[in-house]
């Protein structure tokens, strides 16, 4: 059950690092 729950939470936590790259990256072509 522990590892779920880890596995859960790193899933979590690549997903808003990914977010926040793709963010970057949207607002550097709207940008330019």
């Amino acid at each position: 059950m522990r590892y779920i729950i880890l596995l859960v939470h790193t899933c979590l936590v690549i997903r808003k690092q990914l977010l926040r790259i793709f963010k970057s990256i949207l607002t550097r072509v709207i940008g330019n």
